[in-house]
């Protein structure tokens, strides 16, 4: 069973020293010998959807299969996180890349072409590279709070925007990547259920009520 509950994601952040994953045990195991129940015990330490996969294993008599369950559901989970994470790298290095690029090419490049060719006479594509290197480098800060900005308001929006404007956000890059992420979290979840012998609508009801899994107009449709 320790190890079953070191596989499990600890959702609370817990003090420093030992590794998350030992911490969970600990408390797991302690918080289970006040309660007497595996379920209640866990119920504050790891994320709503597992949680109620181990309390439907305990339901049904059969915990270590839930707890089993548990753990398959988290790794699929992790797995996902870090193909998500790798893909995303590649677009960030590039992005990271150009920005260098643009600081070289309007500190060390444009001055030395200056000197040899006037500015004002520039045109085509050097007139274009010239223009958008030093605008990267004199807008820079202002370009930086717009992007946190914009990072912050999509990060916002993937659990909280609904109705037209999130379905049609959902054809769009990063919400169809975080619409199938959660989508495949959420058929993971909801197999697990169904085998521990959850009805399909005491799954969805115990689904909606998990969150992170969806935003809130998936569930009022089904």
């Amino acid at each position: 069973m320790l190890i079953s509950l070191m596989a499990l994601s600890p959702q609370r952040k817990l003090h420093s020293g030992l590794s998350g994953q030992i911490k969970l045990a600990i408390y797991g195991l302690l918080s289970l010998a006040l309660t007497h129940s595996l379920d209640v015990a866990l119920k504050r330490w790891v994320p709503c959807q597992e949680a109620a996969i181990i309390s439907a294993g305990v339901m049904e008599g059969r915990v270590p299969e839930a707890l089993r369950r548990a753990m398959t559901v988290v790794q699929g989970i992790d797995e996902m996180k870090s193909s998500v994470l790798s893909t995303l790298g590649y677009p960030m290095a590039l992005i990271g890349t150009v920005v260098g690029i643009m600081v070289l090419v309007s500190q060390h490049f444009i001055p030395q072409l200056a000197k040899m060719v006037p500015r004002e006479t520039w045109q085509g594509g050097i007139w274009w590279l010239g223009t958008t290197a030093d605008f990267v480098v004199d807008h820079g800060i202002l370009l930086s709070l717009m992007l946190m900005l914009a990072t912050a308001w999509i990060s916002w929006s993937f659990s909280h925007l609904t109705g037209r404007c999130r379905r049609g956000l959902d054809w769009l890059i990063p919400w169809s990547v975080y619409k199938d992420f959660q989508g495949v979290a959420f058929l993971l979840n909801m197999a697990a259920l169904l085998r521990a012998g959850v009805k399909t609508l005491d799954a969805l009801d115990i689904l909606a009520r998990c969150n992170g899994l969806m935003f809130p107009a998936t569930f009022e449709e089904l």
